[in-house]
């Protein structure tokens, strides 16, 4: 008998039972689909470990309640977004006693009442799981107060996600963006712990990939005309791994191939590292290979969908670059007039431009941007990541900070695994004075893939979380890591020259200021976004006089 504090998942399909009176065969094929496409690999991928299986329910065990919740909350998505079936879900973290015949405990009780108690197409937790997530996920769960549960004695603290698939359908793969599906990876070896990582790599591959909003893609075993496939065999031979993946385009032809090797005694951190470089390598080949096939349009002659794929591969944050995908942005939105995420996109770089003291380069656009960020609150839903930047958009103007942290809490609600949502999200929080929680965004962010053009601005925003919180060893070694990806990125030589002066290193402090007035000679405390009018939080008062202290103008 083995007894230990264990984080439970309870999963039940909803109405299996009439299902399989209407139509059994169609029933059980989609069940077949659903455990070998969605469930298998989204357990595996979170380290799950299936305690019983009742044919259309589920009780599985995971290492961390952090794990089991990602899980349930991955699953409800998939779910939602392939329409077959729903399902009820219920985690508790508590006591589970495992013997030869059976299973017994607080955590299965409670985490099976849990399943019964949410709505179809839901995901209900107890206080004690709910205690154990950071503030990415939070957000996610609203408080259903203390319930009654059967065969429970006291009541237990309900948190419950709602059915919808976070952040609801991505606009962008309505507008005939690229399909991509990702074959489950196969494994030639019958041994079960190199078969669950298999499923494991294909589920975390899955998750990286799915929640890009510039990318349609599915697991699935059979792929559909049209669509790039993603094919990954797992090998083993005495200790050593090796994961060999292909991608190949629509048309036939091999975008990639790539082997990463690895040793069994390492296998969930290898897990986590291949399955995030494959990822990463997928998004880059595929919009590279993407935008080859149009090379030889003009701006002008693309669509919008080409335009966003062709702003995607650009890989820098300086003055020209921002300048050159605002441009593509405004003729998207002239070719699309109701796509929103042109609009935000647009919008963000406008900000970012702001940010960075390069106005002029999208100075052009200026006098667009109020009707650009009117056309967001008419075609964005409220839980888009575009209302994070029109909040940032406001925090810069008004120093409304409360405000601002409230939007993006109301945001990460629905989309805690966006990067999007997490890069504008850290600004938020930095620029209000909450670098602990920004940190905690970017850190989130890490475990995810992003395009070329945004890897410096996130390298920036942890480097101004560090001076917030007086690390400035850190702050300059962040800044100098974005500077490494784009040698003119102005925020990066503001933080940097910060952090020197900080350091009191005054002479290469002033350096930097210098460099930020050769790339930008208008950018000033003003720019920069300090006003005399507005009561801002100790640490932004702090910043704003790290950056006088360099020597910038006000």
């Amino acid at each position: 008998m083995n007894r230990t504090l264990t984080p439970i998942l309870a999963a039940d399909i909803v109405g299996y039972a009439q299902m399989m009176r209407d139509d059994a065969d169609a029933t059980l094929t989609k069940l077949a689909r659903m455990r070998s496409e969605i469930l298998g690999p989204t357990v595996s991928a979170h380290r799950g470990r299936v305690l019983k299986s009742m044919g259309d329910g589920w009780l599985i065990a995971f290492p961390a309640a952090h794990d089991a919740i990602e899980c349930g909350m991955r699953l409800q998505d998939r779910l939602k977004e392939d329409g077959a079936l729903q399902m009820r879900l219920g985690i508790h973290l508590g006591d589970l006693t495992e013997t030869d015949e059976d299973i017994f405990g607080d955590g299965v009780n409670v985490a099976s009442r849990l399943q019964r108690l949410a709505e179809p197409g839901a995901l209900a937790i107890s206080g004690a799981s709910y205690e154990m997530l950071d503030g990415t996920l939070r957000p996610s769960f609203q408080n259903a107060g203390r319930r009654k549960l059967k065969s429970i004695i006291d009541p237990i603290r309900v948190w419950v996600r709602g059915g919808d698939i976070a952040g609801g359908p991505i606009d962008m793969a309505t507008h005939a963006l690229p399909n991509l599906a990702i074959l489950p990876v196969s494994c030639t070896e019958s041994h079960d712990d190199l078969q669950d990582l298999a499923r494991a790599l294909t589920g975390d591959l899955d998750a990286h990939l799915n929640v890009l909003r510039y990318l349609n893609s599915k697991t699935k075993e059979t792929p559909e005309p049209g669509e790039y496939r993603l094919h990954s065999t797992l090998r083993a031979q005495g200790d050593r791994l090796r994961l060999e993946a292909r991608l190949v385009s629509p048309t036939g032809s091999t975008v990639f191939s790539l082997k990463i090797d690895g040793v069994l005694g390492d296998t969930f951190d290898w897990q986590d590292t291949t399955a995030l470089r494959l990822a990463e390598h997928t998004f880059e080949h595929l919009f590279d290979h993407e935008v080859r096939q149009f090379q030889h349009l003009s701006d002008e002659d693309c669509t919008a969908p080409q335009l966003m794929q062709r702003m995607l591969v650009i890989g820098a944050t300086d003055g020209p670059g921002i300048g050159r995908m605002t441009h593509l942005m405004s003729l998207a939105i002239d070719k699309e007039p109701t796509w929103g995420a042109a609009y935000a996109m647009a919008v963000g770089l406008m900000l970012l431009a702001q940010s960075n003291g390069t106005l002029g380069h999208v100075a052009q656009h200026a006098p667009k941007l109020l009707a650009w960020s009117q056309k967001i609150n008419a075609l964005e839903p409220v839980f888009s990541h575009a209302r994070i930047i029109l909040s940032l958009g406001d925090l810069v103007r008004t120093g409304k900070y409360d405000q601002a942290q409230n939007d993006v809490r109301m945001v990460m609600r629905n989309l805690p695994f966006d990067p999007e949502t997490l890069h504008w999200a850290a600004w938020v929080y930095n620029l209000s004075g909450a670098p602990s929680d920004a940190l905690v965004c970017l850190d989130q962010a890490d475990r995810t893939i992003r395009p070329k053009f945004a890897a410096p601005s996130f390298l920036t925003a942890r480097s101004m979380a560090m001076l917030l919180l007086h690390d400035y060893d850190a702050a300059l070694t962040h800044a100098n890591a974005a500077l490494d990806l784009c040698p003119h990125d102005v925020g990066a030589h503001i933080m940097s020259a910060s952090a020197h002066v900080r350091l009191g290193n005054t002479a290469a402090a002033h350096a930097s200021i210098a460099t930020v007035a050769s790339l930008s000679p208008e950018f000033s405390m003003r720019t920069a976004g300090w006003r005399d009018t507005v009561s801002y939080p100790r640490e932004i008062d702090d910043y704003y006089e790290g950056l006088r202290l360099a020597g910038l103008p006000d």
